[in-house]
């Protein structure tokens, strides 16, 4: 009898061993499968109360984060779905409100160029935008005086009429923490003063000269005359609150500042006065729904203007280089201003829960850095996986075929004779098979005349005969005895 160990590292499972003895098979000799050992990508994930779970890091003043993904089962049809609940999961945990690190963050899972999955937590820079910003869409434009970004004031150019002196972005906000605010330049007590809004209607497509429909803000605060409350939009729905606006004066660092942000999954709306945070709105957001900045001029110049116009671009719109991205912190005008952006390096980590997901994702370990943490920039952290991303189909067993030794064996699926040796049972939960025969099948070879061999090919594939996807070292190993055995 002939022992033939074959190894393979080849990603579809196909062994090609070459020996530098004769093999010599003789007629009516038979082969069996001894053993196997192949380490497959996982062919579906089942995500439960043992997996759930996703464990990071972006500040240490904030402390680890956990979040928890919904149970379902993904497989390599669905697992687009999977991606999409993990992005939802993640930037819900981001609070641009208690910590500046979090202004302007975003999560994204994503596979690289058909290759692995990569987990980028990046941020956005606070910034007044000057360049992408467009103020002439409306029937009457937005004026812009000032040379710095810190003394930047923008008014009406005109008398608007309705809505339509409006000044916007169209690069959507940060999905995860996006901060989008000014402060009050001046407000006046004969009309309505301003409009700041989130829109999911890219202004960009709108014809030019066009009045924006209040009904196209999805969220927004509006600030009436200076003696009337403010207002909140949901949906284009306008509903008085019982803040009133604190106008100082012209300039004046003690005006309040008004703001729109996504924060833990919510969008949320408040005025900074001079005792704090006045929240004004809560509202679920619906990840992952572009929403574009729009300030709207209600009041002319003479008696309406904001400043420090500050918006966090989606980090994933615009392609920063990251290393460039500087904030424009003019400095806490007061302590009960909204919180700077802060962008220093800081210690990092990420950590799902249970193997089984990292290993479906291409992950041979759980956590990243496997100890301790990563110290890097803020918005530069990212988690790749070492291994191309390849779900297999959906199986419950695996064919071993011998590619150049004729058998006497015949599929059903196809109707006609295939090389097959044997049939062995689906993997386990971690995609390792691990498989030796306590009966050994004996297979006729299919030869008449003896023979010699010097090399030996075979491939393992799914149920379907389709190829699977594997990844390390794999070992077959097959018996031959001769007839008078």
């Amino acid at each position: 009898m002939k022992l033939l160990r074959l190894t393979t590292t080849d990603e579809n499972a196909i062994f090609d061993n070459n020996y530098n003895a004769n093999i010599v098979i003789q007629p009516k000799s038979q082969i069996a499968l001894k053993s196997l050992s192949i380490e497959t990508t996982i062919a579906d994930i089942v995500i439960n109360s043992v997996n759930d779970k996703l464990q990071f890091q972006v500040a240490e003043n904030q402390g680890a984060l956990t979040t928890q993904l919904t149970h379902s089962t993904y497989s390599n049809i669905t697992y687009p779905s999977l991606f999409a609940d993990m992005n939802q999961k993640l930037n819900s945990k981001i609070n641009p409100i208690a910590f500046g690190s979090n202004i302007g963050m975003e999560v994204k899972t994503a596979v690289q160029n058909k290759g692995p999955v990569n987990i980028k937590f990046r941020q956005g820079a606070l910034n007044e935008n000057e360049n992408s910003i467009v103020l002439d869409k409306g029937a009457v434009a937005v004026s812009k005086t000032g040379t710095q970004p810190s003394t930047r004031v923008y008014s009406s150019a005109g008398t608007p009429s309705g809505n339509d002196c409006y000044m916007y972005d169209p690069t959507p906000i940060a999905r995860g923490g996006g901060v989008f605010r000014f402060k009050i330049n001046q407000i006046g007590n004969t009309t309505d003063n301003f409009i700041l809004g989130l829109t999911s209607v890219n202004p960009d497509t709108l014809a030019a000269g066009t009045t924006f429909d209040i009904n196209d803000i999805n969220y927004g605060i509006k600030c009436g005359q200076s003696s009337f409350v403010y207002s909140k939009i949901v949906g284009g729905i306008v509903s008085a609150t019982t803040q009133l606006p604190n106008f100082v004066g012209i300039g004046n660092t003690n005006n309040d500042s008004i703001v729109l942000e996504i924060n833990q999954g919510n969008v949320v709306g408040s005025v900074y006065d001079g005792s704090g945070q006045q929240q004004l709105l809560s509202e679920t957001y619906v990840y992952p729904t572009d929403l574009y900045p729009i300030l709207i001029f209600l009041g002319d110049g003479t008696h309406t203007s904001a400043r420090l116009f500050r918006f966090t671009h989606s980090p994933y719109h615009n392609d920063p280089v990251l290393t460039d991205l500087v904030p424009l912190n003019e400095g806490q005008e007061r302590l009960s201003d909204p919180p700077r952006q802060s962008k220093t390096e800081t210690l990092h980590f990420f950590n799902f829960e249970s193997q089984s997901l990292a290993s479906f994702l291409g992950f041979d370990n759980i956590r990243t850095p496997q100890t301790g943490f990563e110290k890097i920039l803020i918005g530069n952290f990212e988690v790749i996986a070492p291994n191309n991303f390849r779900p297999n189909n959906v199986s419950d067993a695996f064919v071993i075929e011998m590619l150049n030794l004729p058998l006497n064996s015949y599929d059903g699926l196809v109707s006609e004779r295939r090389n097959i040796l044997s049939v062995i049972p689906e993997s386990d939960a971690q995609g390792v098979v691990i498989y030796d025969a306590k009966e050994l099948v004996f297979i006729d070879i299919d030869n008449a005349e003896p023979f010699t061999l010097r090399n030996l090919r075979a491939r393992v594939l799914n149920n379907d005969l389709s190829e699977i996807e594997m990844r390390g070292l794999a070992s077959l190993v097959v018996l031959i005895k001769d007839p008078q055995e």
